[in-house]
């Protein structure tokens, strides 16, 4: 029997050469691994905007507490100094007279005689009127709704009548600010007036001038609705100015984390308020003038910090007190005490540049790990 072979055919029994090799499975490369971790603004920003709904909120909240504690804390014993500087009239004032050196001189004197405690005299006062004015404008704010523009005509009559209302809520705060001008300037072991708020509210008469020399309440509602005012315009619009034309939120590191928005607010608000309190400090000291005249009270010797003296001036109004001034102070008058505001906002701004340097170090260490 014959075998049968494929070879005579001219059959090759090697099929693997013309058939196609088996296909590879392909490679499936897993996708690049994203990186989970956050910085320390990013949690500490989402966990802020879980608490307090926004990063403008927080920062707000933030401004408003360390100016209570930078300002009206730790830098009320300058702010009470600039005040007895401005109702003090028995020196004439120089550019040179007052610089920050002497200035520290008279409040050691002052320490020395007085007890420390005298560089926060009226503090308790000061705080009453903190709670009281932002207080009045919220609810004034609630119950009038006041427009952003004033395009139509039911806007301009709501703007009128908020207007009114804060005039009035200023007008109803005079004899609190009396009150609190007075602690704020009179000799603390040597106190000639002991009153509260019930007594100087009925010395003070309403239309008439008494027989101490009081200014009535009438000749002191225009300049204290004017300040009120001149604060919040000069005040909004230093920062609007700072924002635009200084370019602040690049130096300072807003940005869009908490700590760095709440930083740049910060030092917006300690240039806008260093700007308006440079340009109001004139019209401060004529309504302070026009406050504690004919008040008895003994003030400091603000030359020296070592003796007293009584205030015994005589203005018949707003008008009267700035001419009077410019008369036998000269223009440098009107800055008594200027120095002393000067140190007060070095320590806020040395206060904050530590803050910031802080920040800044923590957010790059945080951020290089």
């Amino acid at each position: 029997m014959s075998s049968y072979s494929y070879g005579d055919r001219g059959l090759s029994t090697n099929f693997t050469h013309h058939l196609a090799p088996p296909a590879r499975p392909p490679t499936l490369t897993p996708p690049p691994a994203q990186n989970t971790s956050r910085s320390l603004p990013q949690r500490l920003t989402e966990k802020v905007e879980g608490w307090f709904g926004s990063v403008e909120e927080f920062s707000d909240k933030v401004v408003r507490g360390a100016r209570f504690v930078i300002v009206d804390c730790v830098g009320y014993p300058y702010t009470a100094f600039c005040r007895q500087c401005q109702v003090y009239p028995y020196y004439r004032a120089t550019p040179t007279l007052g610089a920050p050196f002497s200035t520290a001189v008279v409040l050691h004197h002052i320490a020395q005689t007085q007890g420390i405690h005298a560089w926060w005299r009226g503090w308790y006062h000061h705080l009453v009127l903190l709670v009281i004015r932002p207080f009045s404008e919220a609810v004034i704010g609630k119950l009038t709704n006041p427009p952003r523009s004033l395009s139509d005509e039911r806007g301009s009559k709501r703007l009128l009548t908020y207007l009114a209302l804060r005039s009035l809520a200023y007008m109803a705060t005079i004899p609190l600010v009396s009150l609190t001008f007075l602690e704020m300037v009179q000799n603390t072991s040597q106190k000639v007036y002991s009153g509260g708020l019930l007594e100087v509210t009925r010395e003070r008469n309403v239309f008439t001038m008494d027989k101490n020399n009081q200014l009535p309440f009438l000749y002191l509602a225009g300049p204290t609705i004017l300040h009120g005012f001149a604060v919040d315009c000069v005040s909004q619009l230093a920062m609007r100015l700072i924002h635009k034309s200084a370019r602040l939120t690049h130096r300072t590191g807003e940005s869009s984390d908490a700590l760095g928005a709440a930083m740049g607010r910060l030092w917006t608000a300690y240039l806008g308020s260093f700007l308006a309190d440079t340009v109001l400090y004139p019209l401060e000291t004529v309504i302070i003038r026009l406050y504690c005249q004919g008040m008895p009270v003994l003030v400091d010797n603000v030359q020296t910090g070592l003796d007293i003296a009584f205030i015994t001036t005589y203005y018949r109004g707003f008008v009267d007190c700035l001419g009077g001034i410019w008369d036998s102070e000269g223009p440098w008058g009107f800055y008594k005490g200027f120095s002393s505001l000067l140190l007060r906002y070095a320590v806020h701004g040395a206060i904050l540049l530590l803050l910031w340097r802080v920040t800044k170090s923590v957010n790059t260490s945080r951020t290089s790990r």
